[in-house]
């Protein structure tokens, strides 16, 4: 499992955009925070929108869209983001202060998708990459409007559902990701 909690432009950066894909390829499942754009304009951001990715948005302890996450086509599944108790090193007269503070973004929601994509490899380990990462969004617990949406793509990460949904089918890699 790779976690990617970081963005490029869209169309940037072509040698990642192959990296990932070879790592697909390899059996790797990336996952990808969406970006935090959500107030200024939503752009779509690499590596998120690149295919086979899981690109994740964020929400707050309401299961409430936070404010910040990126909403477009390409959000596949949102997780908590907001207001995450995290260590943080701050800059300060005195030098550097290691700390925890509550912090926001989709990079905090990233890795709890990462964090069940590979409690998943391992407890079901007949399943491919293409096929955990369907079951992840396939389990997801629907929010906002019915079905996938550009807020809440397929909705909440469900652990619990993901770990007990019927496998998914073979993904054949087909060229009809979104």
């Amino acid at each position: 499992v790779i976690n990617m909690s970081y963005t490029l432009p869209a169309r940037s950066c072509f040698t990642h955009f192959v990296a990932t894909q070879y790592a697909v390829r390899k059996g790797s499942i990336p996952v990808a925070a969406a970006g935090n754009s959500g107030d200024s304009g939503n752009a779509p951001m690499r590596p998120a929108v690149d295919p086979h990715v899981i690109s994740v948005g964020a929400v707050d302890d309401k299961s409430v869209l936070a404010p910040f996450s990126t909403r477009n086509a390409g959000v596949d599944i949102v997780a908590p983001g907001a207001s995450v108790y995290a260590p943080n090193v701050r800059q300060n007269a005195g030098g550097i202060e290691r700390t925890w503070d509550y912090l926001s973004g989709t990079s905090f929601a990233a890795p709890m998708v990462s964090a069940t994509a590979a409690w998943l490899k391992q407890a079901r380990p007949e399943l491919g990459n293409l096929q955990i990462a369907s079951l992840l969004t396939s389990s997801a617990t629907d929010l906002g409007e019915p079905g996938r949406d550009s807020d809440y793509g397929e909705g909440l990460l469900s652990i619990e559902s993901s770990l007990t949904a019927p496998n998914p089918p073979l993904d054949p890699y087909e060229p009809n990701d979104d």
